[in-house]
């Protein structure tokens, strides 16, 4: 744990160095996770499906009980978890945005695995709290610039 940790740590940290900051990032669009998880909006997914597993996609679970965790399970998960459910609904929208050729995002798919890989592996080991929570915040920032997606 004590190499993925550092791993983590630096990941998230060299990131967020690299991406403009939240308060003046120049938001591109984004579409929130209330949209994502919407059945009829399922045909807009690009490159992943709603069940592809959480943990597979972003190469980390963030305990025992989220293994069968699916992509559209994370985005319908509310507070708790020590904030990690919000993290993992915003990665999933984040993912959806960066993935859609109709969607200018400001990040691409693998900064946010790398990013969401990164503030997990810190929280779970309790080294670094408020990692995840920065990180669902740029997120969130993101997710709500504005859908251009009907």
């Amino acid at each position: 744990m004590g190499k993925r940790l550092i791993v983590g740590l630096a990941t998230v940290a060299l990131i967020m160095t690299m991406l403009p900051g939240v308060a003046t990032a120049q938001c591109g669009d984004g579409c929130t996770p209330g949209y994502w998880k919407q059945v009829h909006h399922f045909d807009a997914w690009t490159g992943y499906e709603p069940g592809d597993s959480f943990a597979a996609t972003f190469g980390v679970g963030f305990e025992a009980k989220s293994a069968g965790l699916t992509l559209r399970e994370a985005l319908r998960l509310q507070g708790g978890n020590r904030g990690l459910n919000q993290l993992a609904r915003h990665a999933v929208a984040a993912l959806l945005n960066a993935s859609s050729p109709n969607v200018a995002y400001p990040l691409t798919e693998e900064e946010i695995i790398a990013l969401v890989g990164g503030a997990a592996v810190a929280k779970v080991a309790t080294v670094a709290e408020g990692a995840e929570n920065e990180v669902m915040e740029m997120l969130a920032t993101y997710n709500e610039s504005g859908c251009p997606l009907q």
